[in-house]
């Protein structure tokens, strides 16, 4: 048997996992044909402005709650939603949950005790259990300890606990825009590869991290700003003596 993959048949399987779009190219059912793009909503340049005109978007899902944005916040107000038996959408913009929790390594989980005893309890207790059974998953728990957890082990906890709640998910998805009523949210729009969709929910939560949604919907926010920095890990390294560290 010829153990060589023709292009045509490693195509063909990459494309029945789900995982062609990350070729970079565009794989057609017909090998060699080169497809017509179409313009959906040309955009114009009338009088040395860039003009968008009127179009429709689809209404993509209705939901009863939906929540825009998957970190700690956005996954905790989607399962206790889903919990209470709503119908419940969460949609994020990057491929994983967790924010800057996982994604920024902001790992140290502050306000968890306060002296020795645990304030924190919940859905945040709930995925530190589910870290304490897996190996080196969350370190500093012991009373007053402020816990510190792995990037990788959360976002499969965090993951976890939206399959096991029943969630509707989509990634990849940016909240770019509001539908309104008055002044009653009503829904969202999200901008992704495939173009901008809307989904009209009952309820709205905003866990974007920035407060995409409520500014866009005229909400009042402080602009304000934070240190930030680069965040990496090290390990095999001993903790020093500061004051021996300067001879």
């Amino acid at each position: 048997m010829d153990n060589d993959l023709s292009r045509r048949t490693f195509l063909g399987v990459l494309g029945t996992a789900g995982i062609g779009a990350g070729l970079g190219s565009s794989a057609t059912a017909k090998e060699g044909k080169m497809m017509a793009g179409t313009t959906k909503n040309p955009i114009k340049i009338v009088g040395g402005k860039v003009i968008q005109p009127q179009r429709e978007v689809p209404v993509f899902r209705e939901t009863d709650v939906l929540v825009v944005g998957g970190g700690p916040s956005g996954v905790a107000a989607a399962v206790a939603a889903r919990r209470a038996g709503a119908k419940v959408t969460l949609i994020e913009r990057y491929g994983c949950f967790g924010g800057q929790w996982t994604g920024g390594l902001v790992l140290k989980i502050p306000g968890v005790c306060f002296g020795k005893k645990q304030v924190t309890m919940g859905i945040c207790e709930d995925i530190l259990q589910r870290l304490d059974k897996m190996d080196q998953a969350v370190i500093e728990r012991d009373p007053g300890e402020q816990p510190t957890v792995d990037a990788e082990a959360t976002k499969y906890v965090l993951s976890e606990m939206i399959r096991e709640a029943g969630v509707d998910v989509y990634l990849h998805s940016w909240g770019v825009d509001v539908i309104m009523d008055g002044n009653l949210v009503k829904g969202a729009v999200f901008e992704s590869k495939s173009g901008r969709f809307a989904v009209l929910a009952k309820m709205v939560i905003d866990a974007s991290g920035d407060g995409d949604i409520f500014s866009i919907a005229g909400a009042p926010y402080e602009h304000r700003r934070h240190r930030i920095g680069l965040v990496c890990r090290i390990g095999n390294m001993d903790k020093i003596d500061r004051a021996k560290a300067k001879q």
